[in-house]
């Protein structure tokens, strides 16, 4: 019994050892895991800090990389070769990228969709939001009258200045009759039919057109045409008798301060007209853009009409002008027995001056002339003002964000 009492006394104090031991391990797990628990909740309220401060950067990517584009093939194109917007501030690194969301070539077409995508990155974390914006069609003061000018408009007796919309101009008119609504920064000696208002401050003229649609042309050398003309033939998108074809129907033609003349012609394309003496437009021209509301005309020099009250005829012309490559109204032929009205259709601009001395000038579209616009003998000009949205280069703004687009990107 003495041994037995004897060899108890050990064993009760091995099992309370193991049991404080066990009781300590229990503590030290409960102070590892509340360190490790500790070091996560830092780490989640970092990621959350992180998270917050990285989306902030992203969007403000997003309006920096939105805002600073430009709707020209050179913004385009540098868009296209490389982020418009990379830079790491306090830590966050940021990027935005540039991509075209519906034929994937960003700089291909001024009339094409951005798509921008602005990442932020911080260690771990990263944010990316994308917005896409589409070029702005919201038409340009200058744009919003049938007819502006620059300087002075001059009308003489007997000629007669009519269009279904407002004619404005950023100087004075003088002389005959209008039969339009008239808007003028400087005085107004006419014989008006419309209302009749002063403008506060002068139209804000579009500038640079000529280097961004030479941009997306196609040059055809002024020897191409004999007598520095197109006479009885036809030009676009997808018939050049002169050179290869542009797409887009828009051709250079550096004139090299020689007149130019379009006659007896049909044309379905924007013609950019560098150093021009002048520009004539004579007998009976149909012309017209492939693209609704694009210039007919950038024309760094005058622009003259001897345009007269005829259709454009092919028998007289000898001339087919829809062959097979180029319908005219979804219609082509074989003959010559067809004819046409003889008009144009879309944004005429001109750097310098617009003039007629006789003839009849149709207009359907609109006309932005930044010298002055005179009008001698029994000439007439009739312009119907058709223009819902503005080529690139005449709206007031570049793009237009689609605020439906906004959203995070998740990988």
């Amino acid at each position: 019994m003495t041994r037995d009492r004897h060899n108890s006394a050990p064993s009760r104090r091995g099992s309370a050892y193991v049991l404080v031991l066990g009781a300590a391990m229990i503590v030290a797990m409960i102070g590892v895991g509340g360190a490790i628990a500790s070091r996560t909740a830092r780490k989640a309220a970092q990621l959350d800090s992180d998270g917050s401060a990285l989306s902030h950067a992203a969007i403000g990517a997003l309006r920096a990389a939105a805002g600073n584009a430009q709707n020209s093939v050179a913004w385009r194109a540098a868009a296209k070769a490389a982020p418009p917007l990379s830079l790491s501030v306090d830590g966050i690194a940021i990027a935005a990228t540039a991509t075209d969301p519906d034929d994937a070539d960003l700089s291909n077409d001024l009339t094409g969709r951005v798509t921008f995508l602005a990442t932020a990155m911080k260690g771990q974390a990263r944010r990316m939001v994308s917005m896409t914006l589409s070029p702005d069609d919201s038409l340009s003061d200058a744009l919003g009258s049938a007819l502006h000018v620059h300087g002075n408009i001059t009308v003489s007796t007997g000629a007669v200045l009519m269009s279904t919309a407002r004619v404005s101009t950023n100087a004075s008119v003088t002389g005959g009759t209008i039969r339009a609504n008239l808007a003028a920064l400087g005085s107004i000696a006419a014989t008006v039919s419309g209302t009749q208002t002063t403008l506060t401050s002068a139209l804000a003229m579009p500038s640079g057109l000529e280097a961004r649609y030479e941009s997306i042309g196609t040059t055809i050398p002024l020897s191409s045409f004999s007598g520095r003309k197109i006479q009885y033939n036809v030009l676009g998108p997808t018939k050049n008798p002169f050179g290869s074809t542009n797409p887009l129907g828009v051709y250079v033609i550096d004139c090299a301060g020689n007149d130019f003349e379009v006659r007896d012609a049909r044309l379905n394309c924007t013609l950019v007209l560098k150093n021009c003496l002048k520009l004539t437009l004579t007998n009976t021209v149909l012309w017209t853009t492939p693209r609704a509301d694009w210039p007919l005309v950038i024309c760094s020099g005058p622009i003259h009409s001897d345009m007269v009250a005829l259709n454009l005829s092919e028998s007289t012309a000898g001339a087919n002008f829809n062959p097979s490559n180029m319908p005219y109204q979804g219609s082509t032929d074989f003959d010559k027995v067809d004819s046409y009205p003889s008009m144009l259709q879309g944004v005429v601009y001109s750097a310098s001056d617009f003039s007629i001395n006789s003839g009849v000038c149709t207009l359907e579209g609109a006309a932005i002339i930044g010298g002055e616009v005179k009008l001698a003998g029994s000439a007439s000009l009739r312009i119907r003002y058709k223009c819902d949205s503005a080529p690139p280069g005449f709206a007031r703004r570049e793009y237009t964000a689609d605020l439906t687009s906004l959203a995070r990107v998740v990988e």
